[in-house]
């Protein structure tokens, strides 16, 4: 005997709809959500080219997933995504852009713009090609889908802010623990930038100390392929955009650093390699400026993000006061410690980089 739903083709495609919206509504991550979806609108309107971009602040980066899609009829998605920015404040987001290829062996063709959002607050935008005059307005389920969508994106993003959020903050909590440690100043330094290579996901990391005369940057330490060829090496301190920002003790995200004015070539033209993105912040104690620390080149050549380069700017804090407590710890050693005792005397004797009160050897040389 034939179940009821093999006799009612209507309730069958209810069913599959009622499928797709629990696929939807259980998707664990904004990637895997927006892959759901695209699939299955794709096989529901049987569409021959779509993508579906989310462009959130919220975001490292914009997700943007392709269906067949070719931009030589209708160009790239970010430009399809700057023009409809400037479009959908003027209508109802959820009624369809229609945009008509420019070229003339394409003119049968339209891509729909389906805005993903509400109000002002809009996370992107959903495009589906079709054969001209075979498509209009939207349609119930696709609405439904496309709301649902939204409210799952929406939470989504926020939850995965927020892990990114606490992982940035057990990272710098981990940094400054180590403050408190008795450990040299370069095993620390080089812990601390391992941590800003996981905050910032970049391929190089480095720290560029001002000399006495805060004439010249020396790299100090460094985490990446160039570390060998250019820890110790120099460059005056007025160069490059690590000049820049230490003169304006602004920290600053580039881009484009190839195109960047102030970009100083000999660094790359001495590792070999190619700055394509950075993020400079300076290393101010107080009122002293010690120096600069650089992440360079996102990994898988994105952007790096607002949210990471603040996470950068509290733990390059961190590594200034660090830096600077070790110096006057190092000057105590030299000009009250050796002189009182001996050179001699303090072999041997580790003291943490916080503290730089007369030690307790010294102390109970006084009583006797």
């Amino acid at each position: 005997m034939d179940s009821p739903t093999s006799q009612d083709p209507s309730l069958n495609k209810a069913l599959e709809h009622l499928q797709s919206m629990k696929k939807v509504a259980s998707a664990g991550s904004v990637k895997e959500l927006c892959n759901q979806v695209l699939l299955e609108i794709v096989k529901e309107q049987d569409s021959l080219q779509a993508f579906l971009y989310i462009n959130d602040s919220r975001l490292p980066d914009p997700i943007c997933l392709l269906h067949e899609y070719k931009s030589d009829l209708f160009g790239s998605v970010d430009s399809i995504w700057k023009d409809y920015q400037s479009r959908i404040a003027k209508q109802d987001r959820m009624q369809p852009i229609a945009v008509t290829s420019s070229g003339k062996s394409h003119s049968d063709y339209v891509l729909y713009l389906y805005g993903l959002g509400e109000g002002k607050k809009c996370l992107g935008m959903f495009g589906l090609m079709h054969e001209a005059g075979a498509c209009s307005g939207i349609s119930d389920w696709l609405h439904e889908v496309l709301t649902l969508f939204v409210l799952t994106a929406d939470r989504l993003v926020e939850m995965e802010k927020q892990r990114r959020q606490i992982s940035h903050l057990n990272t710098y909590i981990t940094v400054s623990s180590m403050l408190a440690q008795s450990l040299g100043l370069r095993e620390l330094i080089q812990s601390a930038l391992c941590c800003c290579k996981e905050i910032a996901c970049s391929e190089e990391e480095s720290i560029l100390l001002l000399d006495e005369e805060k004439k010249n940057f020396f790299f100090y330490e460094l985490e990446g392929s160039t570390k060998e060829v250019l820890v110790g090496s120099s460059f005056p301190a007025d160069k490059g955009i690590a000049g820049a920002v230490m003169k304006s003790l602004k920290s600053e995200i580039v881009s484009d650093v190839q195109n960047d004015p102030r970009f100083y070539r000999r660094i790359d033209n001495e590792s070999h390699i190619k700055t394509r993105n950075m993020i400079v912040v300076p290393l101010v104690a107080g009122e002293e400026n010690i120096g600069v620390m650089e992440v360079l080149n996102k990994i898988d050549g994105g952007h790096f993000t607002q949210e990471e380069h603040l996470s950068l700017k509290l733990i390059a804090e961190e590594i200034a006061f660090a830096i600077r407590n070790a110096r006057i710890f190092e000057y105590v050693v030299d000009s009250y410690c050796k002189q009182r005792q001996g050179l001699r005397s303090c072999k041997g004797c580790k003291r943490p980089l916080g503290s730089w009160t007369p030690c307790a050897r010294y102390r109970e040389t006084e009583a006797v």
